[in-house]
């Protein structure tokens, strides 16, 4: 592992970890309020199950993890921060891939570079199911994170991972919880302690309105994002996973997602799995990860004939 220097255009500098060296090159971008941790847990690493296959892997903290800047939003992720981590990684490669959760997948289909595929883990083009819709907690979250925003607050994620931490045992023992982070007992204790308490971080609350605004305007806008019209420009080889106990990105939000996508190769694949487990779970090495290697290479493959 080493790290790489990337600065954006507006003169952040970003943390990013390269492992591996293979010629073809997969960046890992962690969803809203994590960090690049969400991808390895004490049992199992996605970074190294994917350097095993021989690629060179990137692993992207985007700005604001540790609380430094209140006043990004989502397109400050697209525009400058996929932007800069792309530019710096292509000229090193035969092809550049991108790997997103959640939000991560969201930027990798919004992020208008020449990629060779994207792969989109429970990455929903509405956030929140209908149900919470109809209780219009989208347009308070909305507000409120506005309001948040322009008193320059962060968004504190880690706090919320502290609530979960004191919370796992009675969600484990599948007691009703309304926004399920992870399917009941898909992980060891140390590996859900680990992601719980390293793999979360701060974040802007402009990020947090912009994606509430997905499902104000039914996934068309995200801030200064305009998703409906990248996702109907996308060619991008595209691979959406979504999780079937998933309480964030339900099924059907992830769906919609890969439904918009004009992409002439695509794929939708459903596990059982929650929203963070689908990464690191006891069983997402075989249902999310190999499916992930086969269908990168079936691309690699086609683009190289």
């Amino acid at each position: 592992m080493s790290a790489l220097a990337v600065t954006t255009r507006d003169g952040s500098r970003l943390d990013v970890e390269a492992h591996g060296g293979g010629e073809d090159a997969l960046i890992l971008c962690h969803g809203i309020i994590q960090n690049r941790r969400a991808f390895a847990v004490p049992s199992f690493s996605a970074i190294d199950l994917l350097v095993t296959q021989g690629f060179c892997v990137y692993a992207l903290d985007l700005r604001g993890r540790h609380g430094e800047s209140a006043h990004h939003d989502l397109a400050t992720y697209v525009d400058e921060d996929a932007a800069a981590v792309f530019d710096v990684v292509a000229p090193r490669h035969r092809s550049v891939s991108w790997i997103g959760h959640s939000m991560g997948g969201i930027i990798g289909v919004a992020a208008q570079r020449p990629l060779h595929a994207v792969v989109a883990l429970a990455s929903p083009l509405m956030p929140g199911d209908a149900r919470l819709r109809r209780l219009a907690v989208d347009h308070g979250v909305h507000k409120l994170s506005r309001l948040l925003a322009s008193r320059a607050r962060v968004f504190p994620g880690r706090q919320y991972a502290g609530v979960f931490r004191a919370l796992r045992v009675a969600i484990d023992a599948g007691l009703p919880w309304p926004l399920p982070l992870w399917k009941p007992g898909s992980f060891d204790d140390d590996d859900l302690a680990f992601t719980l308490h390293h793999a979360f971080a701060c974040d802007g609350h402009h990020v947090l309105a912009d994606l509430c605004e997905l499902a104000m305007g039914n996934g068309e806008r995200a801030g200064r994002v305009p998703l409906g019209d990248r996702l109907r420009e996308l060619t991008t080889p595209l691979l959406c996973v979504a999780g079937a106990v998933d309480g964030i990105a339900p099924a059907d939000s992830v769906h919609a997602l890969f439904a918009r996508a004009r992409s002439p190769v695509k794929r939708f694949l459903e596990v059982d799995a929650g929203h963070i487990d689908v990464l690191t779970g006891r069983h997402a090495r075989r249902q999310v990860w190999e499916p992930v290697v086969a269908f990168l290479r079936e691309v690699l493959s086609a683009s190289a004939s």
